[in-house]
C-alpha cells in the first residue's frame, strides 16, 4: 500500500539520521534501550525485497526496475536478461525513462532524484528536492524538458535545461502520492491523501480546477488524447474525468485499494492496480464502452506500479510480492515473471 510504503521509508530515513546523528556526535540521542541497529536492520529486510516501480523504454527495448535493495536493474526485454544494475545504496522508490530516452530518472530515500544518461548509464546530474526525506512519484513532461517530483505535500518542478527549480506547488494538506502531466504538456496533475485532485495550467502555474472529496487518491493518468483524467484511490474506486469540462464521467467502484493506473498509449484500455488485503490484482477496462475487459491475477502482494509498452503489446506489474510481472495485452496473460533482487527471471508454467 502507497501509505506503508511511506511509512517504511520515513521510518528508514529516520533511522539513518538518528544513526548518523550518533555516530558525528558521538551522543545518545534516544533511550539506551533503543536499539537503532537492530531497528535499522529490521526495517532494511522488510522493504529489501520489494518493487516499487516499473517503467518501459519508449522503443520498448528496456525495462527498468526500482527496488528496496537499492538498485535499479536494467532489462534487456528481447531476452528478459538482466543487462545492467544501478545503484547508490538508497531504496529507489520511483523510476522513469524520459520520453525522449535519452534519461532514466530514478526517485530515491535521501532527497535525491538521479538522473542516468541511457548511453553511458552514468549519473549526469543529481536533483535535491526541498522537503522531507525523499522524491517519492516523478514524472517527465512530454518534451523531456521538465521533470516534477513529489516530496510530502509539495510538488517540486525543475527545468532540465539548467537542471534548476522552477517553481514549487504546496498547496496540499497531506502526502502527494501521484502526478501526471497531459499528453500535450499544458496540465500537469497531482493527487493528494487529503481527498483532492488539482489541475493546474503549466504555462503560468496557475490553477486551473480543484477536485475534492475524491478519496485518498494514489494514481492519476491522462488519456493518449488528453480527453479524459483517471484517478484510483485508496477507498477502492477509480474515477474518470472529463478534461474538458472537468465533470466525472465513470465511476468504478468496490475493487480494493487502487495504488497504479494507466492508459494503454493507443487509448483503447484503462488498467488499475488494486490490492484486496491479500492479493494483488489488475483490471482491464475497455476504453469505448468502459466495460470491464480482463482480469489479471497472480500477485501475492500489494501492486505498486504498472505500466503498458509503447506498442501496447505489454503490460509490466510490479508488486511488493518481489516479482514483475509481464502479461501480454493480445491475451492478457503473463509470459514472463521477473525477480528483481536477485536478477533472474522465468516463464511462466503454461509456457514451460
Amino acid at each position: 500500500m502507497r501509505n506503508s510504503l511511506i511509512i517504511y521509508l520515513i521510518a528508514l530515513s529516520l533511522v539513518s539520521l538518528i544513526i548518523v546523528g550518533c555516530a558525528h556526535t558521538n551522543q545518545q540521542l534516544l533511550h539506551p534501550s533503543f536499539n537503532t541497529q537492530r531497528v535499522g536492520h529490521s526495517l532494511i529486510k522488510q522493504i529489501k525485497g520489494r518493487v516499487f516501480g516499473v517503467t518501459f523504454s519508449p522503443d520498448g527495448k528496456l525495462l527498468a526496475t526500482a527496488g528496496g535493495d537499492g538498485t535499479v536493474r536494467i532489462w534487456d526485454t528481447g531476452t528478459w536478461e538482466e543487462s545492467r544494475v544501478l545503484s547508490d545504496g538508497r531504496a529507489a522508490v520511483s523510476v522513469e525513462f524520459s520520453p525522449n530516452g535519452k534519461l532514466l530518472a530514478v526517485g530515491t530515500v535521501g532527497k535525491k532524484v538521479r538522473l542516468f544518461s541511457t548511453v553511458t548509464w552514468k549519473t549526469v546530474s543529481t536533483l535535491t528536492v526541498p522537503h522531507l526525506w525523499m522524491a517519492v512519484f516523478i514524472a517527465f513532461s512530454p518534451d523531456s524538458r521538465r521533470l516534477v517530483a513529489t516530496s510530502g505535500g509539495s510538488v517540486v518542478i525543475w527545468s532540465l535545461v539548467n537542471n534548476e527549480i522552477v517553481r514549487t506547488l504546496g498547496e496540499f494538506k497531506d502526502f502527494i502520492f501521484a502526478v501526471a502531466f497531459s499528453p500535450n504538456g499544458k496540465r500537469l496533475a497531482a493527487g493528494s491523501y487529503d481527498g483532492t485532485v488539482r489541475i493546474w495550467n503549466t504555462s503560468n502555474w496557475r490553477p486551473v480546477y480543484t477536485f475534492t472529496n475524491t478519496g485518498r487518491i494514489n494514481s492519476l493518468a491522462f488519456s493518449p488524447n488528453g480527453k479524459w483524467l483517471a484517478a484510483g484511490s485508496n477507498e477502492g474506486t477509480v474515477r474518470i474525468w472529463n478534461t474538458s469540462n472537468w465533470r466525472q464521467v465513470y465511476i468504478f467502484t468496490g475493487i480494493g485499494e487502487v495504488n497504479s493506473i494507466a492508459f494503454s498509449p493507443n487509448g483503447k484500455w484503462l488498467a488499475a492496480g488494486s490490492y484486496d488485503g491479500t492479493n494483488g490484482t489488475v483490471r482491464i477496462w475497455n476504453t469505448s464502452n468502459w466495460r470491464l475487459a480482463s482480469t489479471l491475477s497472480g500477485h501475492k502482494g500489494v501492486i505498486m506500479q504498472i505500466v503498458f509498452s509503447n506498442d501496447c503489446k505489454r503490460l509490466a506489474s510490479a508488486s511488493d510480492d518481489h516479482t514483475v510481472r509481464i502479461w501480454n495485452t493480445t491475451t492478457w496473460r503473463p509470459v514472463r515473471i521477473i525477480l528483481p533482487i536477485i536478477g533472474r527471471s522465468y516463464q511462466p508454467n503454461h509456457l514451460k
